[in-house]
């Protein structure tokens, strides 16, 4: 995709042939990118599909622009850039009526308040979410949704928050989402090495590990997290070899 960026300019009629427009490719590669864990690169390649994107002849493009920037400057700790970002995104999207592109938006909009606002409006951006997702039959944004409500409600209601992180675990299996279905396991895994309950998390921390590795996202922001829990985890447990072995 990288390769395809830097020949686009040399082609006539590039988007005829390809069958895409610069934007789309350009979050394309941003995406390759974020999974291969080159954040930064992620980053600047989503900086420029937002900066390419028409707003006023193709909002939607934008938002889903600014959508995806505001994730990749989350996953490289800049919560202030990233919440700006995804303001942006839903400013972009009516919210009537209800679209997949509106629940896609306010869902991460509760996500990067987790990192930079109130939990009280984490939640409410996520009630909107599932909301908009259930009325528009995205069983993706709900999954995602689930999960980040199980992080708002982790701090107070930790049985409830399990219950949330299952839900969106499988409601992400429904949809064929391993990128949700890890964000729950990584979550839940964390929630339970946080209260001390071992097992579990060094279950949930292996059992994401395998399957990042199986779908090569290994090396992933998710894969490179769930292996440094599967290292925490034993070393909690005075598993020495077991720890040293995940840091080798």
């Amino acid at each position: 995709m990288s390769g395809a960026l830097k020949l686009w300019e040399r082609v006539p009629d590039p988007a005829g042939i390809t069958g895409i427009d610069r934007v789309d490719l350009t979050l394309w590669a941003a995406a390759a990118a974020h999974a291969a864990g080159d954040g930064a690169r992620a980053v600047a390649l989503a900086r420029e599909a937002a900066a390419s994107a028409d707003v006023s002849a193709d909002p939607d493009r934008a938002a889903r622009s600014y959508e995806r920037l505001g994730q990749y400057l989350l996953d490289a700790g800049r919560f202030q850039d990233g919440l700006r970002a995804r303001a942006r995104a839903v400013e972009l999207v009516p919210a009537h009526p209800p679209t997949p592109l509106r629940a896609r938006v306010t869902a991460a909009m509760a996500q990067a308040l987790i990192h930079a606002g109130p939990r009280d409006e984490a939640r409410r951006w996520c009630e909107e979410a599932l909301g908009v997702a259930r009325a528009v039959d995205s069983a993706e944004v709900e999954a995602d949704v689930l999960v980040t409500l199980g992080i708002v409600e982790q701090h107070d209601d930790l049985a409830k928050a399990r219950s949330l992180y299952a839900a969106g675990r499988a409601r992400a299996a429904d949809a064929g989402n391993l990128e949700i279905e890890l964000r729950a396991l990584l979550n839940f895994g964390w929630l339970e090495f946080g209260v001390g309950n071992l097992a579990a998390a060094r279950a949930a921390f292996d059992e994401g590990a395998e399957l990042a590795d199986r779908a090569g996202l290994g090396w992933s922001d998710f894969g490179i997290t769930l292996r440094r829990g599967q290292c925490y985890v034993r070393f909690e447990a005075d598993d020495w070899d077991g720890a040293s072995g995940w840091l080798a």
